[in-house]
């Protein structure tokens, strides 16, 4: 929920007050907590954010578990009143307050995809695609439909059912390597960091 981030940003400042008051405290400690989409929308979260730059607490990281679901079921935005996805929201607000961003969106097999003739194209549509079309084909999981519906959005690219079932799954905060990749970025900062790890 929304306290525990909060209490990890100022535990991080904590350990800063005693390392230069002398006490000894581990050496490049950092401090991770982990939220869901639904949390990030708690107003302590905010409130937080623009301390913590100020303060250049480079060693917090912020994991935002991007699942798109609360506890009442599928949200319905409105993506033209926010401009995009939650996922665009949460960025720009990290940003705004300081924060480095990271989206871990897409898997290794769709990045592959991504490289072929209208991938680019596919990419594009994927990252403004609604929650609620994204949770409507997750319930199907039928490749043959994820298919008909990719390649409405990149008519150029060539996709049998099973890979757009795995474009279809293939989500960044599930990969094991893309989410290796963005927590050593975010080690090496120079600003608190916000991981937006895209999960089913």
């Amino acid at each position: 929920v929304g306290i525990p981030p909060v209490v990890s940003a100022y535990t991080a400042l904590a350990y800063r007050f005693a390392e230069h008051h002398g006490f000894e405290i581990p050496k490049n400690a950092h401090f991770w907590s982990i939220m869901g989409d639904s949390e990030f929308r708690e107003g302590s979260l905010a409130e937080c954010m623009p301390d913590v730059a100020e303060r250049n607490l480079s060693n917090v990281t912020w994991i935002v578990d991007y699942n798109r679901q609360n506890l009442d079921g599928v949200r319905i935005l409105n993506e033209e009143g926010i401009a995009g996805t939650d996922a665009h929201r949460i960025e720009r607000l990290a940003e705004a307050n300081g924060w480095e961003v990271i989206q871990c969106r897409h898997g290794l097999k769709r990045l592959e995809i991504f490289k072929r003739p209208g991938g680019e194209q596919l990419q594009k549509a994927l990252e403004v695609l609604s929650d609620f079309e994204f949770q409507a084909l997750l319930v199907k999981r039928d490749g043959s439909i994820a298919k008909k519906r990719f390649l409405e959005m990149a008519p150029k690219l060539k996709l049998n059912d099973q890979e757009a079932l795995d474009v279809l799954l293939d989500l960044g905060g599930h990969d094991f390597n893309i989410l290796i990749d963005a927590y050593q970025k975010s080690r090496t900062s120079k600003r608190p960091t916000m991981i937006i790890a895209h999960t089913l």
